[in-house]
């Protein structure tokens, strides 16, 4: 009995033992689990030192943002854009909450001095110099800012960029970080007073920025709350500027030094030097165009070495502000790491001026610009004959045509004298008798069916000579469009233009009022058949209401210039000398362009 006792008992010390030591592995594992998973969770709030220029922000093109905003003006800081968050404007995957009113002020530093703050880097005095707040600056106001779009998983760190108002304030807030659903971070500091722990910086002047790191949750996204918890109009946080860097691995970064380039670039012209970078450092590199997301406009460009180069494509064709998404892949070659990445670069300046303008809004005689010391060759009135400011115009109708003109119609000429149709005069603020008379009758073609036309045509003009056509226009109905395609033909060459004669509202007339009366004039040089030609096409698009035919009220076409075509060969004077032709049809480069197209394309002759 003894022995088997004494053999259950070990057995029974022996049991609780491995019970034991079971226990103890499971609740190391656990208490290992639970320490990684608050190392995960925990976010770290820190104070940086102050700063002073631009490089000391941390702020560079050789990083990752998912977000660089700026509040109440956008501004750039080592090559890195922020963009403007204000009360009427809010970056994407960026929400501003606030529990008053949203506010800002641009360019105003208030009672801060960035020179005694040792503050001399212009991006960062421009990044400190406007700010988005909150209206109500007293205890309990509060507002949010909330990231969305991150990473789950990714390692972050987020800057608030700060600075003193005025002596007078402080500003005292609780700014409480809070990513997705994880425990939140809180601090108490006064943003006016930053000598003061917990940021201390070396003056009261001192720049300084928050930094929270933090791994982002399944929800993607970061709050960012701001409570005033000082003494009554402590004063609101004032919002300069805000980042959100992606931190982790080292990756290879491609940048361009420039994301814009000018209209006038030609074949193999320089649009952008290219950057490589490997763990915040550049270094030479191999670049390559790739395909890929964001390769849309590759074909349009080559790479040289580093540096982006125009294609034969020819960029003088495209409107100003136009983007081209080129997609590239750098080698290190030192680091020997490499990466892709998609680029845009816009397109900038002024092209060649328009041949059209559009002006109004017309009220006395006088706004018409019609006058009897211009030189005309041709002053027509649409279905009646009409005075304004000295000058004669014709009648043009159905059975009168004015000497050196035609008025061809696809269908049946019309017109109506004396009638405004649904044209507010009245709301037009139109006032001069002549100018009323001359949009009071008008020529039309029956047919207003989309795809009919009317041609004018003027002739007995002088080859060489420049010209100015005017078309006076106001609405006829608001139940009518009349979009038209208009051609002006001159020589060999054509502009076209489409507007609405009945929405004056739209582009790219753009008058601020419909009923308002208008004029819209074409510039242009008389070619060897000293005829111009103006082709009306009824179109038809999203514009409100029914199609109709071109209302011709009033038409002039005045002298701008006499002709400098001494031998009325379509070629001026001027360009036959310089380059020594003088034969329209001659080709003495030998390059298959007459003399006449290559005066027309603007290219050398010899």
């Amino acid at each position: 009995m003894m022995a088997t006792f004494t053999f259950g008992l070990i057995c029974g010390v022996f049991f609780i033992h491995m019970l034991s030591m079971q226990l103890s592995r499971l609740f190391s594992t656990l208490f290992f689990i639970l320490l990684s998973l608050s190392h995960i969770l925990a976010g770290e709030i820190s104070f940086s030192e102050s700063l002073t220029d631009d490089e000391s922000t941390g702020i560079s093109q050789f990083k990752v943002y998912t977000h660089t905003i700026s509040g109440g003006a956008e501004t750039t800081i080592n090559g890195v854009e922020f963009d403007r968050l204000d009360n009427s404007q809010t970056p994407s995957d960026f929400e501003w909450e606030v529990s008053s009113v949203k506010n800002q002020l641009t360019n105003n530093n208030g009672g801060w001095d960035p020179f005694s703050g040792g503050v001399e880097g212009p991006g960062l005095q421009s990044l400190l110099g406007s700010f988005t707040f909150n209206n109500n600056g007293d205890p309990g106001s509060n507002q949010t800012f909330t990231l969305s779009g991150l990473t789950p998983g990714q390692e972050y760190e987020a800057k608030l960029y700060c600075r003193k108002w005025s002596d007078g304030s402080e500003r005292t807030q609780e700014v409480t970080f809070t990513a997705g659903d994880q425990i939140s971070d809180s601090v108490l500091f006064a943003e006016d007073r930053p000598e003061e722990d917990p940021i201390l910086v070396s003056s009261r002047d001192s720049a300084y920025y928050i930094s929270y790191t933090y791994t982002a949750d399944a929800a993607g996204s970061l709050s960012i709350r701001f409570d005033v918890t000082g003494a009554p109009q402590t004063g609101s946080f004032h919002m300069y500027g805000m980042s959100n860097e992606v931190i982790g691995d080292p990756v290879f970064l491609i940048t361009a030094d420039t994301d814009e380039f000018v209209y006038e670039i030609e074949e193999d012209g320089l649009v952008s030097k290219l950057i490589g970078s490997y763990d915040g450092e550049t270094e030479e590199a191999e670049f390559t165009l790739v395909e890929g997301d964001g390769d849309d406009d590759n074909s349009l460009f080559k790479i040289v070495d580093d540096e982006l180069r125009a294609g034969s494509f020819d960029f003088s064709s495209a409107d100003d502000g136009t983007e081209y998404f080129v997609r590239i892949r750098g080698k290190g070659l030192e680091s020997e790491e490499s990466g892709e990445t998609q680029l845009i670069f816009r397109l900038i300046g002024e092209k060649e001026p328009t041949p059209f303008t559009f002006v109004g809004p017309l009220t006395d005689d006088e706004s018409s610009g019609i006058s009897s010391e211009n030189d005309y060759t041709h002053a027509i009135s649409g279905g009646g004959a009409e005075n304004v400011n000295g000058v004669e115009f014709e009648l043009l109708n159905a059975n009168v045509t004015p000497d050196n003109f035609s008025w061809e119609v696809s269908s049946i000429k019309n017109q109506l004298d004396n009638n405004n149709g649904g044209w507010d005069v009245g709301a037009s603020g139109v006032t001069g008798q002549g100018l009323l008379d001359l949009l009071g009758s008008f020529t039309f073609n029956n047919d207003g069916a989309v795809g009919s036309n009317q041609t004018f045509t003027l002739s007995g003009l002088e080859s060489g000579a420049t010209y100015e056509v005017r078309l006076y226009m106001r609405k006829w109905d608001n139940a009518t469009q009349r979009q038209q395609l208009v051609e002006f033909t001159s020589g060999d060459l054509t502009d076209s233009i489409t507007f609405s004669e009945d929405h004056p509202e739209l582009e790219p007339i753009e008058m601020q009022f419909r009923d308002e009366a208008f004029y819209m004039s074409y510039s242009y040089t008389a070619g060897a058949s000293g005829e111009l030609s103006i082709k009306f096409n009824v179109a038809e698009d999203a514009t409100q209401g029914a199609p109709g035919s071109f209302h011709m009220y009033g038409l002039t076409n005045q002298v701008l210039l006499p002709s400098d075509d001494d031998d009325n060969d379509g070629l001026p004077d001027v360009w036959e000398e310089k380059y020594g032709v003088d034969d329209p049809e001659g080709d003495d480069d030998n390059d298959g362009l007459t003399n006449a197209d290559e005066y027309e394309y603007k290219t050398r002759p010899d």
